[in-house]
């Protein structure tokens, strides 16, 4: 084998250089060398409009991407062959009217599919072309992010009920920086709306997002934002019963947020205590089942909802599944199972080897948390549960078992955020990261917030002003005119290892 490598280099060291076959890759989109119509001619009663580009082209998505304003009750056909594009008007065409057709990257080269990019061709049907312009910006409400790809739409005539029946007047789409452009517009008023349009028929229909219209002249010459959100959900409440067969354990999700007071959960007729996720779709709650039945009644306001939870409970054969975790001077011990006591004497706690004194304990759900009197997150611990240390809601308890944990040393950042409310409001204050949310507080007066045991990331605080108080977030409803409650958003907060950072917040 020693032999082999100097033949293999002498090979490649004799070998001649040859020049590879082809070239830089071709990133150059197709250009239009010619139209007729003319772009910017007068007077045209012509409905078909002929293409020829400088390259073989295709098109692509042109019942998404092309926009004809104003816009056509009939759709428009389109043709591609070689290296024209024809196209078709099947509507009549309005008499003294500017045509806009943008094509947003619907025309793309046959090679690489490089699109056309930035060309409107326009003509008029009257002896002028429109010149006025209206120009703006979109944003979603619960991001604040630019709304990239959303349409926005221009009406005629001020009646919001439109967006749900027909057609806009004038169309065009947002740009990836949220900002959008009509061009060659007459001097009108026009009803102006921003619509997430996910089915592309240019209304509105559930669970898309809007914002709310705005009246405005084409010769203003004002940037407007217009801010997206989620319509409400008139719908009347849905929920279902998510059966996870994990005894002891009843979930139900609802189609949209409830809130606490309205709603009153029964058991086998006796009310019961539950918990509502902090998207608040969720309800949990923790029982013991006594019979293979459980009747399930939901009162949610005027509605009521009855289910049936059906588990053989003589038959269950199971051991607790356990895990633990620590967090300071806290020791967790998570079950598959909801807990229903401890015995601390069959539990035994070593923090680089020295037992460690568990003073108290609570049980919340399906967790007990464990206090001790030192810190234990940043040492190795080892934990030994002897038979009979959990026992669960159905009577089952866990056998013996040893649980490694290994120091926690991310999980000790904090924050200490104080806020000075300018206003007399109610306030919902979330620590968020991305879309999750970490921990959520209301406030209604200056205070000061203490997030412990924050693994290092980036977060930021969103502030909801609850004008109804009640805890929840309210979304805006574009028929009835009625705005989203205000969402404010922080701008990043970095947390690093094993810092406590302190951060003041003026609420408007």
């Amino acid at each position: 084998m020693k032999y082999i490598l100097p033949i293999i280099l002498l090979l490649f060291s004799c070998a001649s250089v040859q020049q590879l076959d082809g070239g830089d890759k071709d990133i150059t989109p197709p250009q239009v060398q010619s139209v007729f119509p003319d772009s910017a001619s007068l007077n045209v009663k012509s409905k078909i409009i002929s293409f020829t580009f400088d390259e073989y082209i295709s098109t692509t998505k042109t019942n998404e991407l092309l926009i004809i304003s104003p816009s056509q009750k009939i759709n428009p056909t389109i043709e591609s062959k070689g290296k024209k594009l024809i196209i078709t008007l099947n509507d009549s065409l309005l008499p003294n009217t500017t045509y806009t057709i943008q094509f947003n990257r619907s025309v793309i080269d046959i090679n690489e599919s490089n699109p056309l990019i930035n060309y409107n061709y326009i003509f008029s049907t009257g002896s002028y072309l429109d010149s006025l312009n209206i120009q703006g910006l979109v944003k979603d409400i619960i991001s604040n992010q630019p709304c990239d790809g959303c349409n926005v739409h221009l009406y005629k005539t001020i009646n919001d009920s439109l967006v749900l029946t027909d057609k806009p007047d004038y169309i065009t789409k947002t740009t990836e920086d949220g900002t959008y452009t009509f061009r060659n517009l007459p001097a009108s008023i026009f009803n102006i709306l921003s619509l997430n349009d996910d089915n592309k028929n240019l209304k509105l229909d559930k669970d898309e997002t809007i914002s709310l219209s705005k009246v405005i002249h084409s010769d203003s010459n004002s940037i407007d934002t217009l801010l997206v959100f989620p319509n409400q959900n008139n719908d009347p409440y849905k929920l279902i019963l998510t059966t996870k067969k994990i005894p002891g354990i009843l979930q139900l999700v609802s189609n949209k947020p409830i809130l606490k007071d309205s709603l009153v959960l029964l058991l086998k007729d006796s009310a019961t205590s539950y918990n509502l996720s902090l998207s608040k779709d969720t309800i949990t709650t923790y029982f013991k089942p006594t019979s293979d039945t459980t009747g399930i009644r939901i009162y949610l306001l005027s509605d009521t909802f009855e289910f049936k939870y059906i588990l053989d409970i003589n038959n269950l054969k199971y051991t607790p599944k356990l895990s633990a975790s620590t967090s300071q001077t806290l020791l967790y011990i998570i079950s598959n199972t909801p807990i229903q006591s401890i015995d601390t004497s069959k539990i035994f706690l070593y923090a680089d080897s020295q037992i460690v004194k568990i003073d108290k304990y609570t049980i919340n759900g399906t967790t007990s948390i464990l206090h001790t009197n030192t810190k234990i997150n940043n040492k190795q611990l080892k934990l030994i549960l002897t038979d009979g240390a959990i026992l669960d809601l159905l009577n089952k308890t866990n056998k013996v078992d040893t649980i490694l944990i290994q120091p926690n040393l991310e999980s000790i950042s904090s924050l200490a955020l104080t806020l000075n409310l300018l206003n007399t409001q109610y306030y919902i204050i979330s620590l968020k990261q991305v879309t999750k949310t970490i921990s959520q507080h209301y406030i209604t007066s200056d205070t000061t917030l203490n997030f412990k045991n924050i693994i290092p990331g980036t977060y930021k605080i969103e502030i909801i002003t609850d004008t109804n108080h009640n805890n929840i977030w309210d979304t805006g409803d574009f028929l009835s005119k009625r705005s989203p409650e205000l969402i404010q958003l922080s701008n990043d907060i970095e947390i690093r290892q094993n810092w406590d950072k302190e951060l003041i917040i003026n609420v408007q």
